[in-house]
């Protein structure tokens, strides 16, 4: 028994071994599903800190109490990565901040005012930058300048030159666009449409005056960028707003015989779900004129209004994923105002100009505009508008027509 059971346990034993080699043995390949992720500096994108650039073409749209209203063609190249110069040519369509939309509805190419500018920039803190790796050697950063204008082709301006120290920051807005905002110390300040009457000796105090200047406008160089995200990615588009504080960036001109102050402040609030807003806002104008004591003009206006704006393009940006509900893009506007105004002016020379202003102005205005946010912190906003004002307590010839408008602010928003 013992000699069968041996061989059939053997037997056994082999068949189990072939049984176990026999089996099929299967492979199975799975896709990775991590999608590959792109990191994308918002900064960078959207004012070009790390694209290198040499020179650069500039026109922009200005509006200042030092060069009023116009436009501004430049060249600016860099000699150093810290220091460049710049040649520009100014044309003022009129010596009052205005808006251009004003200016060019009743131009007059004889009131126009050619002045010629040179100015250099100290990029202070560049080299540091690039060093770090937060820069590339072009023109977004904080400056420190100097400015010469000198008016040209004007025989009853002879001596209009002005001399300026600045400090400021410049910077590209995403592929042609850049704005400049500085503030700088000017000589031989210039107020609507007189030349206040300056010392003889140059440097004194009484002829130099503190104010800002804003330049808005297109950029044209030699930079080069191999790839362009989404607009969205970049300026954080889907982000969902309900509300934001705004202060406009003022704009001022304080020196010894003049000054003149324009700010404002405006809240908006987003209505539901959909593309229309509510925005309620005060600004403020003064301005003091002191001529030697010949001519001396006080002008002073708060007003308050309420705007209700209609983003006509949201629903369409967003299914195309290049907007969302974040109070920027281009709208249509309706506001009401209210104004007080009031005006002291005096002549040493001649007593019967003296005289006293007060009233209060109702305002409606039709806007088209296009406002853009920032980084949660900064917006830009543009708009031209159609208006009447109705006075009340004094009336002068014209004071009811329509009027056509433009405004450009850079501001903060909270």
């Amino acid at each position: 028994m013992k000699k069968i059971l041996i061989p059939l346990l053997s037997l056994f034993l082999v068949q189990s071994a072939f049984a176990q080699d026999s089996i099929p043995v299967m492979f199975h390949q799975e896709t990775d599903t991590l999608v590959k992720q792109r990191f994308i500096d918002r900064y960078e994108n959207v004012f070009m800190t790390k694209v290198p650039t040499r020179q650069m073409f500039k026109i922009a749209a200005v509006g200042s109490e030092i060069q009023g209203t116009g436009f501004n063609f430049g060249y600016e190249y860099k000699l150093l990565p810290s220091l460049s110069v710049e040649a520009s040519v100014y044309t003022q369509l009129s010596e009052f901040n205005s808006g251009l939309a004003q200016e060019l509805r009743y131009f007059n190419f004889r009131s126009v005012s050619i002045w010629a500018n040179a100015k250099a920039r100290w990029y202070y803190n560049m080299n540091r930058r690039i060093e770090k790796g937060l820069n590339a050697n072009n023109f977004s950063g904080s400056y420190i300048g100097l400015s010469v204008e000198q008016r040209l082709l004007d025989e009853h301006y002879n001596n209009a030159t002005r001399f300026g120290l600045l400090y400021g920051f410049q910077s590209r807005f995403l592929n042609r666009g850049y704005f400049d905002f500085s503030v700088g110390i000017y000589q031989k300040r210039q107020t609507g449409s007189t030349f206040s009457e300056v010392d003889p000796a140059p440097f004194k105090l009484k002829n130099f005056v503190l104010s800002t200047q804003a330049n808005i406008g297109i950029a044209f160089g030699d930079w080069k960028k191999a790839t362009t995200n989404p607009i969205c990615d970049v300026i954080m588009c889907d982000e969902l707003v309900k509300g934001q504080f705004k202060v406009e960036m003022p704009y001022v001109a304080i020196g010894w015989n003049e000054q003149v102050v324009r700010a404002g402040i405006a809240y908006e609030r987003r209505l539901g779900q959909g593309p229309l807003s509510v925005q309620t806002d005060a600004n403020l104008y003064y301005a003091n004129h002191n001529v030697r004591n010949a001519f001396k003009g006080r002008y002073s206006s708060i007003g308050a209004s309420l705007e209700l704006r209609y983003y006509f393009l949201q629903d369409f940006l967003m299914r195309n994923g290049k907007g969302g509900k974040n109070l920027s893009g281009p709208y249509l506007g309706i506001r009401g105002g209210y104004e007080f105004f009031n005006a002291k002016v005096s002549n040493g020379y001649v007593t019967e100009l003296n005289r006293r202003l007060s009233y209060q102005a109702v305002r409606t205005e039709l806007h088209l505009g296009y406002q853009q946010r920032l980084f949660k912190t900064m917006y830009i906003n543009g708009s031209v508008h159609y208006g009447k004002q109705f006075l009340q307590g004094y009336h002068y010839e014209g004071a009811s027509k329509p009027f056509l408008s433009s405004k450009m602010a850079i501001g903060f928003t909270f």
